[in-house]
């Protein structure tokens, strides 16, 4: 089992877990036993190989065996801005599948057709990416940023490479995507109802690169993981 843990609880050979989610998955859920491995990753891209020595319900202690650098993280930073769906279970899913696919961070933004503007429970969301994040192996948490306006977050964004979807692309105005891809790359996905004709000039007056995603229109969380998907595998 792979764990997320502060760098704190590292310290040279030894670890400690004081996290109750950890501690209630360590103790109650795997009943863990000294002498069990775990790795833990403090977040730096490095993974810890950990064998326990002590276990009680309110700290785990263990002495560091390996540490290795993690292997999964993507060569290319990919920025989500992801508008944000009514049903806040829909950016949940985004989150979670947007995740283990490589996305290193997501914005979420307010555009014309956007029916909600606020996250919600933001420590529901934190645990959501965490979970998928120890699920898929990666070394890094990926980082979750307040909602932005949609013209804002164009005029912040700095990525070598900003696309944005378009579902109504004609055949001829497909982009090719380069090979490798540059170190760091943005994908804006609209709305319920997608963006509308006004934002999609503004973007493209901003050197954003018209997307498809293919002939079908696609709901917002599954255009963001095909998105997501074209870029990173």
């Amino acid at each position: 089992m792979r764990f997320f843990v502060p760098p704190a609880g590292i310290r040279d050979k030894t670890a400690i877990i004081l996290d109750r989610d950890v501690l209630h998955q360590l103790t109650r859920v795997l009943r863990s036993r000294p002498g069990d491995h775990v790795v833990l990753l403090d977040n730096s891209g490095r993974e810890f190989t950990v064998e326990l020595t002590s276990i009680s319900p309110k700290a785990i202690e263990g002495s560091v065996i390996d540490v290795k650098t993690n292997a999964n993280e993507p060569t290319s930073i990919v920025t989500l801005y992801q508008a944000l769906p009514k049903k806040l279970s829909l950016f949940e899913l985004v989150l979670q599948k947007c995740t283990e696919i490589g996305v290193s961070r997501f914005v979420p933004i307010i555009t014309e057709r956007t029916e909600r503007e606020h996250l919600g429970k933001i420590d529901r969301l934190h645990t959501i990416i965490r979970e998928a994040a120890e699920q898929s192996e990666r070394g890094r948490l990926p980082t979750l940023s307040e909602p932005m306006q949609f013209k804002t977050a164009i005029e912040h964004d700095n990525s070598e490479l900003r696309l944005i979807s378009h579902s109504r692309l004609q055949k001829n105005q497909s982009v090719n995507l380069p090979h490798p891809m540059p170190k760091t790359v943005s994908i804006y996905i609209g709305p319920e109802g997608g963006f509308t004709e006004d934002e999609i000039t503004f973007s493209i007056s901003k050197n954003l690169t018209p997307l498809s995603l293919g002939p079908r229109i696609l709901r917002t969380e599954t255009a963001a993981i095909v998105a997501a998907g074209k870029i990173l595998i």
